[in-house]
């Protein structure tokens, strides 16, 4: 029954329908984990300009630091100042 059971999923996949309806959708997913790998490995955890809603004078720039953090370790509350460059 096993050997059967193999045997029709490997006939399914090499049929026209088997191609078009568990390919494609697989190389969707795996082109949907790539662009978010790569979001998750370029961008910057922390950045001076997050959520700064100061307009500093020049020679100054808007520095954004957690103030509150859940049980996660996520920030849920944060605060910024201009401080000199």
């Amino acid at each position: 029954m096993k050997k059967n059971l193999r045997r029709r999923i490997h006939t399914f996949l090499q049929s026209e329908e088997g191609k078009t309806g568990v390919k494609a959708p697989l190389v969707l997913t795996v082109g949907i984990g790539s662009f978010l790998l790569t979001q998750i490995m370029f961008t910057s955890p922390v950045s001076a300009s997050d959520n700064c809603t100061l307009v500093c004078d020049e020679g100054e720039e808007c520095v954004v630091w957690c103030t509150k953090r859940n049980s996660g370790g996520t920030c849920i509350s944060s605060n910024s100042a201009c401080v000199p460059s």
